[in-house]
């Protein structure tokens, strides 16, 4: 695995052409302020920005979002955990020009139980 520049993200390219990623959630993780004071979650939104990211990093460029296709949370993440990004990215149908959008799926775990589940299209 490579190290993020920023010491967070943990890359591994997958024979199957995936990406994993991973990266241990601290307290001071800027996601878990104010979400919940005394009981901290990683919020949902930090698991598309986090995706996003992961899809950034996958592409070898910067990466916006543009859509959020579909998201389904089924586990708390709390810090102190480490999270396991699984990406699949595809061009968005029709779209043959570099830097064009591109479908993103990504799985998110803790110890090999989902925490969620999302489609996106970044651009």
């Amino acid at each position: 695995m490579t190290a993020d520049p920023e010491g967070e993200m943990r890359l591994r390219r997958l024979p199957d052409g995936g990406t994993e990623f991973r990266m241990r959630l601290a307290a001071d993780y800027p996601g878990f302020q104010g979400h919940f004071p005394g009981d901290p979650v990683l919020p949902g939104m930090c698991h598309v920005f986090l995706a996003t990211r992961a899809a950034g990093k996958a592409c070898g460029r910067e990466v916006l979002l543009a859509k959020v296709l579909r998201a389904r949370f089924s586990r708390k993440v709390v810090p102190g955990e480490e999270l396991r990004i699984l990406l699949t990215l595809e061009k968005a149908s029709g779209e043959e020009a570099p830097g064009g959008p591109v479908r993103v799926r990504s799985s998110h775990s803790v110890e090999g139980e989902p925490a969620a589940e999302l489609q996106l299209e970044v651009q």
